[in-house]
């Protein structure tokens, strides 16, 4: 395979597409397939779609200890998710998972993480008790923002076994009213946090998938603009994508955003960070 590198600038004006066979550097850092419970996606499909728009793809399956569905519905089995996917990797095709952060499972997860992954993502999908996504979405359960950062604030400051803090605007997905998360109405707990990731080297991950809606990137640019104001150097970018079509998803505005805030973007391999050319 050629190893030229691709710089991010000749992607962007090729309309984010390249000939297989260049060394890719800009991957699609967040992704699931149908080893996730919530995705249908065939590996071969989600390949197929990164390298037809030129970029690299990791998979980062689900794995959350504190799920309230029946076993094994998102917990991915490590051991067999990486027997089965060990014959796409490649130079354009990296191995993850992604942890669902719980206080109630910390050695669970630890032990989940520490296989021959090349990126392990931390993100808070429940907390104690209430899950985001289907109790938020269905309206069952709620928490406030202060609940939700201050119990990502907690487990921020246990024992570090990952890499990237994913998605830290995860339950402005699914509530009614996403401003209730801004920066400006949650500085001092933004500032907590965002100070740990740069003492214990976590790279937030600027998450592309809500980033077509301006109000959205409105949102984000606070505090990823306090990140670098604190030291920060580094984000991942992913897209969170469970089907091919969204492998790659706004991955402009979000390398727009990365720049505006002078933030490298960087992916892991072997669990050591690679810059992007």
């Amino acid at each position: 395979m050629n190893t030229e590198a691709r710089t991010l600038e000749s992607w962007l004006d090729s309309g984010g597409r390249a000939d297989y066979g260049v060394r890719i550097m800009v991957f699609d850092t967040h992704t699931h397939s149908k080893l996730s419970t919530d995705s249908k996606m065939n590996a071969e499909d989600g390949i197929r779609a990164a390298r037809n728009k030129g970029i690299g793809i990791i998979f980062t399956e689900h794995y959350d200890a504190d799920c309230p569905h029946p076993f094994p519905e998102f917990r991915v089995d490590g051991a067999a998710y990486l027997k089965a996917y060990e014959k796409y990797r490649a130079a354009d095709v990296l191995l993850g998972i992604e942890i669902g952060l719980s206080m109630d499972f910390l050695q669970e997860n630890k032990d989940a993480a520490a296989r021959d992954f090349d990126v392990v993502i931390g993100s808070v999908h429940s907390v104690r008790g209430v899950d985001i996504y289907t109790d938020l979405n269905g309206g069952a359960k709620s928490i406030n923002a202060g609940e939700y950062l201050t119990y990502m604030k907690e487990l921020l400051n246990q024992d570090i076994f990952f890499d990237v803090l994913g998605h830290i605007d995860y339950p402005q997905r699914y509530v009614e009213n996403p401003e209730e998360y801004d920066y400006l109405k949650n500085s001092d707990i933004y500032d907590e946090i965002l100070h740990i990731c740069v003492k214990k080297h976590i790279v937030p991950e600027i998450n592309s998938k809500r980033l077509g809606d301006d109000k959205a990137f409105r949102q984000l640019a606070p505090i990823y603009a306090k990140y670098r104001e604190f030291g920060g150097l580094f984000v991942t970018i992913g897209s969170d994508a469970h089907n091919p079509k969204n492998i790659g998803l706004n991955f402009k505005e979000a390398f727009d955003m990365a720049r505006t805030f002078g933030l490298s973007p960087v992916y892991f391999e072997k669990r050591k960070s690679c810059t992007i050319d």
